[in-house]
């Protein structure tokens, strides 16, 4: 869609509302795909549960799936992209979700994976307010030992990787290549390990 957007549109669950109803069919692997990080992930076993917030329209969980890791949540606000995703692949599990106001059980995942939604809220009205909130409720779903895989344009880093240090969170820091548009990009994968008990 090549007109100019209001970057603090994509914190917005209406700008992905429209954007979704205007283009039900878009396939928007934002940032890497799974194949371009998969070397990153050697951690993950079959039998591990997985969230994937803001999962949008990408095929990322179709391909995790595929590989062998079946156990897979996908969330993300805007219902458009969650009825178009059930479609798509309705082997899998798709829910609409705040990833800011996640209903979870405590400790329910081994792995969540953000693949740009701190980003988008990043640009939100009240991110001073919502990006702890994100964050909060990950280290809730997380079990102890579980990884928060983070994929990042990296503007927050040191922010971002500040507060899990804190906390005594294991933290490693890798560039990826990946897409901007139809531009080649450079971005940062985190894999933030929380402490064991």
């Amino acid at each position: 869609m090549g007109e100019w957007i209001d970057t603090q549109e994509y914190g917005s669950v209406s700008y992905w509302e429209r954007r979704y109803t205007a283009c039900p069919a878009e396939q928007l692997d934002w940032y890497v795909s799974y194949n371009k990080i998969k070397a990153h992930l050697t951690f993950l076993t079959p039998d591990h549960q997985i969230l994937i917030i803001g999962c949008g329209t990408s095929p990322f969980s179709i391909d995790l799936a595929a590989a062998g890791y079946p156990h897979l949540i996908n969330i993300d606000a805007a219902n458009g992209c969650v009825v178009h995703m059930q479609r798509r692949a309705p082997h899998l599990r798709w829910q609409v979700m705040d990833a800011t106001q996640m209903g979870f059980e405590d400790a329910a995942f081994d792995v969540i994976v953000d693949k740009g939604t701190t980003d988008a809220i990043e640009y939100a009205a009240h991110s001073d307010t919502l990006l702890p909130q994100l964050h909060a409720h990950i280290r809730r779903c997380l079990r102890p030992g579980g990884r928060y895989v983070c994929i990042t344009h990296g503007g927050l880093l040191g922010h971002l990787t500040y507060a899990f240090k804190q906390e005594g969170w294991h933290i490693t820091e890798t560039e990826v290549e990946g897409i901007s548009g139809e531009h080649a990009a450079t971005y940062v994968l985190l894999v933030m390990t929380k402490p064991s008990l």
